[in-house]
């Protein structure tokens, strides 16, 4: 009974015992998890939007509470528009940013208010934004703070958590092309050789990342 026990129109998988779950939600009762697991994965709504194709919709419930602008509340939650006394930082990302399984209180966002209002924000109080979204990706996401600048919201710091959702091809507007990304790992495995596969790494994947493809830009601008 207890290694399938039903969450809200969903069940956890096989795999996700209720002594598993116990172990990662060692604070929390068994009526709490699954209260938690229903409000983070069964309860959240997503509106259409132009552009980005989805964002969260308001939303109210125990553990997972949206605002209508699309952003996740967080503890100790700002007022919206963000004050002008604050230091605003804008989280954008996936659903790890989003905090898919986690309260409120305990996604990324929310831990980074609370240590950097520790270490930081003696001269001026820090407020931060979750707008984390399900299966989102950086493209989506430049998008989405480019509408929020066209909106007046200008934060004072911006911060971008991608990785796995970045290999995936055509994910979020289904472009039917694969990522800079995704085409230089595939290169990557249709290497002969283990050296060829790491001259190849460092040769053209390297070059692929952003980072590197925005030194490279300013570097030109330079010269």
């Amino acid at each position: 009974k207890d290694r399938k026990t039903p969450v809200g129109p969903l069940s956890v998988p096989e795999h996700y015992t209720r002594e598993k779950l116990q172990k990662v939600y060692p604070t929390y009762s068994w009526e709490a998890i699954q209260q938690i697991l229903f409000d983070t994965w069964n309860s959240p709504k997503s509106d259409y939007s132009p552009h980005v194709e989805w964002k969260e919709a308001a939303t109210t419930s125990t553990y997972f509470n949206a605002h209508e602008t699309g952003f996740r509340f967080i503890k100790n939650q700002a007022s919206w528009p963000p004050p002008e006394n604050r230091f605003v930082i804008f989280v954008f990302g996936g659903s790890t940013t989003l905090g898919s399984g986690v309260p409120d209180e305990e996604t990324i966002p929310s831990y980074m208010q609370e240590i950097a209002s520790t270490t930081l924000g003696k001269k001026k109080p820090i407020s931060v934004y979750n707008f984390g979204q399900g299966a989102y990706y950086s493209v989506q996401e430049r998008i989405y703070f480019e509408e929020l600048l066209l909106d007046g919201f200008i934060p004072d710091a911006i911060v971008f958590i991608d990785g796995m959702n970045e290999f995936s091809p055509g994910f979020g507007l289904a472009t039917g092309r694969d990522s800079d990304i995704t085409r230089a790992l595939k290169g990557v495995g249709r290497q002969r050789t283990a050296w060829d596969r790491l001259r190849y790494y460092y040769r053209d994947f390297y070059y692929h990342i952003p980072l590197v493809r925005l030194a490279n830009s300013i570097s030109l601008r330079l010269t």
